[in-house]
């Protein structure tokens, strides 16, 4: 089902022609069979879910092909990056990797070169000058990337292996806050979900699972105590009074 989602979504979006769009956008330009297409890679994926033994290799599947039809319809519609910004950051990426210097008197973000810096390096250190198809790819590449932190992030926060994959195909159909192109703030956020996924790695805790006893489910059990009538509470590992 997912090879078939990806099939027909990539084929409708190819079949889109840029010159065609108008002040709603691709919304108004898409085909049904995209619609289709969606719409049979998230039935998949809650099938997948639904599977008595979970299978992760199908999961991450399933979410692959959400972000390909998800975040590459525009790569693959226009061919060129989305945003007037991204541009902008090739440029200057540009002009540090010809002349090895910075000019703070050229433009702000000069002032902060870290994110463009690392760019001009790997253009140096590969060969390829012309980063237009980073750029044009970033949103499905930065997208990509945050999986691994986002999974480990949604299995600290909940004991259930299916609300965390939940939580994360949640994370990618809500995410539309346009911050995924090829920027320093792409780049910092999935910087700091890894730290933060590390950190809960490493002084992991446990994770949230509502005590049976507890009346407001807040993760601890409580018993009446024969001093005072009042309840004693302390966090529940187990998940059992």
């Amino acid at each position: 089902m997912a090879v078939t989602a990806l099939l027909l979504g990539v084929g409708a979006l190819s079949t889109v022609n840029a010159q065609d769009l108008g002040g709603a956008g691709l919304i108004q330009v898409l085909p049904v069979t995209y619609f289709f297409a969606l719409g049979l890679s998230l039935t998949g994926f809650v099938g997948s879910l639904g599977l008595k033994v979970l299978r992760p290799w199908l999961l991450v599947t399933q979410l692959l092909v959400l972000i390909v039809i998800l975040h590459g319809a525009d790569p693959i519609i226009h061919g060129l990056p989305r945003l007037e910004a991204s541009y902008r950051h090739l440029g200057i990426t540009d002009y540090i990797t010809q002349s090895g210097g910075l000019d703070r008197k050229l433009d702000a973000y000069f002032n902060w070169p870290g994110f463009f810096g690392l760019l001009a390096m790997l253009s140096n250190t590969t060969g390829v000058h012309d980063l237009t198809w980073a750029a044009t790819w970033a949103p499905v590449g930065v997208n990509v990337l945050l999986m691994p932190a986002l999974l480990a992030l949604a299995q600290r926060l909940t004991s259930s292996p299916r609300q965390a994959w939940a939580g994360v195909w949640m994370f990618y159909l809500a995410s539309w806050v346009g911050q995924d192109y090829l920027s320093p703030q792409a780049c910092a956020l999935l910087l700091l979900l890894t730290l933060i996924a590390c950190v809960l790695t490493v002084f992991p805790g446990w994770p949230w699972k509502p005590g049976i006893n507890s009346p407001v489910g807040s993760g601890t059990w409580c018993a009446d105590s024969n001093q005072g009538g009042r309840r004693q509470c302390q966090p529940n590992y187990r998940g059992q009074p």
